[in-house]
């Protein structure tokens, strides 16, 4: 008994995707680089679903971004409004 997990009502943790983000994220943000160069030493750094969609935290799917890189791609991409 784990008392610490959410509930079987939580699909991130029913799928494994917030296990498989969580990992993603502890062995990718100490070399983190954005696209346009920035680097996690250089300033706050954010995960980027490169589908839009939250859920799916397949490895390929995600990629670290600048919080400006993060905002001109979800506007040219995901919708963003």
């Amino acid at each position: 008994n784990r008392p610490w997990l959410p509930g079987p009502a939580n699909s991130g943790y029913v799928d494994g995707g917030f296990v498989a983000l969580k990992d993603w994220t502890v062995a990718t943000v100490e070399t983190a680089v954005c696209d346009c160069g920035r680097a996690a030493r250089d300033g706050r750094m954010e995960r980027a679903h490169l589908d839009g969609d939250r859920t799916n935290n397949d490895p390929v799917n995600l990629r670290w971004m600048c919080v400006s890189c993060h905002k001109r791609h979800d506007y040219a991409a995901n919708g963003r409004r």
